[in-house]
């Protein structure tokens, strides 16, 4: 993977390299953990819902949600640890605790779903970190490829 550009707005982004080089190394290799269990899907299923009759029911929707929002660098006036409720929604500051989340919530059908959208869950910090150090062919190859970013 490519190393930070210091001249792109967000590189002083308060998350050491060493910060840095952990999400992008546990986000990847949730990613190619979530791919190699992915399911194609029943084809001709319409809509966000997989169905087996022998199975129980699958929502695919996307909702954020349902993993939370990572932000490792998220204000303490919203409450101390490395995880806290605002509102309804839960936002992790332990990136090893929000990537357990996402290989909860990205199991079997829903991985490529969870794989093309987490970039949602991202916030404050590691949404500045997403877009500005990781160039659109990352970007690109965490969502759709089956292996993640691979040098």
């Amino acid at each position: 993977m490519s190393e930070a550009n210091p001249n792109l707005p967000g590189s002083g982004s308060g998350l050491t390299p060493d910060m840095r080089q952990d999400i992008v190394q546990l986000i990847t290799q949730t990613m190619q953990t979530l791919n190699a269990g992915a399911n194609a899907g029943i084809p001709g299923n319409p809509g966000n819902v997989q169905q087996d009759p022998d199975k129980d029911f699958t929502d695919l929707r996307w909702r954020p949600q349902d993993i939370g929002f990572f932000d490792p660098k998220l204000d303490e006036a919203h409450g101390k640890g490395d995880y806290v409720t605002v509102g309804t929604n839960t936002y992790w500051r332990n990136v090893y605790m929000f990537v357990d989340q996402v290989r909860d919530n990205g199991t079997g059908p829903r991985a490529a779903v969870v794989r093309q959208n987490l970039s949602s869950c991202l916030r404050g910090e590691a949404s500045a970190w997403y877009m500005d150090e990781l160039n659109e062919l990352h970007r690109t190859s965490l969502k759709f490829s089956r292996n993640g970013v691979e040098d």
